[in-house]
């Protein structure tokens, strides 16, 4: 059962299969969610424990894309060690972060803005397109805590537009879920489209921090069918602060960080 599982994510990948939930989720205080989870994100230092040191020596940022960037807690540290000249594209599907949050917090950093040294541009889109994004223009893809909630087809869509986006040699760090089975609905998983993938009544036991049906194996099969190279396959505990730990968290992984490149002559690309 779990390899015809497989093999359907695949094939979802192979045809292209990128039908995005189009919830508005209005019952969401996304402002009041981004504060929060920004103030975590630097209370616990994730980026200079969890990220930086997994991507310092391998990204090559002259043109990063980042996926689902919420309210821009990366956005701002990418910012701040992308080198000079480099350009930021953000891609995410809720229209209140770009317009009322990532376009006003970053304003500095636009195009029109000839005095800054790096360029950041934000872009709407339907939770599985990269549309806006050039075939083969961007150096380095990245999406932190945003992609552990995303319904498997969407997954596989993002993979497969970050294969026909990345320029030959070009890197790509993703955290996704790595949760092989649903055990319930969460809230969190259910607005972006959890529940077409892990549909069951809504009091079930919620999914473990919202996570979204995918593992590692399988990430790493959708990569390689879309002619990405897989570097590295990270289980990885969330959350990342140790002294959160469980001993029944540790039995199970719900997260996973996959690193890979587009290869210089990748088939077809």
């Amino acid at each position: 059962m779990r390899a015809a599982h497989e093999l359907f994510l695949v094939l979802m990948l192979r045809l292209a299969v990128s039908h995005a939930s189009e919830a508005q989720n209005k019952d969401r205080n996304w402002l009041t969610y981004y504060s929060g989870a920004e103030a975590n994100e630097k209370k616990s230092s994730q980026w200079t424990r969890d990220i930086w040191p997994r991507i310092a020596h391998a990204a090559d940022m002259s043109r990063t894309l980042e996926i689902a960037p919420g309210g821009g807690r990366i956005t701002e540290r990418l910012l701040g060690v992308m080198p000079a000249g480099s350009k930021l594209f953000g891609v995410e599907k809720n229209r209140v972060a770009v317009e009322t949050l990532l376009r006003k917090r970053f304003a500095a950093f636009s195009e029109t803005n000839a005095s800054s040294p790096r360029h950041a541009t934000f872009y709407v889109n339907n939770g599985s397109s990269l549309a806006p994004i050039p075939d083969g223009s961007i150096t380095f893809a990245i999406s932190w805590d945003s992609m552990v909630h995303f319904a498997p087809e969407d997954v596989a869509a993002y993979v497969l537009e970050i294969a026909r986006v990345l320029a030959p040699g070009g890197t790509g760090f993703l955290h996704h879920s790595n949760l092989p089975q649903c055990k319930g609905n969460a809230a969190r998983g259910r607005a972006h489209g959890a529940d077409r993938s892990c549909g069951v009544p809504v009091k079930a036991r919620k999914n473990p921090h919202g996570r979204n049906l995918m593992t590692c194996d399988i990430f790493a099969k959708l990569a390689t069918a879309a002619g990405l190279q897989m570097i590295r396959s990270e289980k990885f505990l969330w959350p990342p602060e140790p002294e959160k730990h469980t001993p029944k968290q540790a039995n199970l992984i719900s997260d996973c960080l996959s690193s890979f490149r587009k290869p210089v002559r990748s088939r077809g690309r």
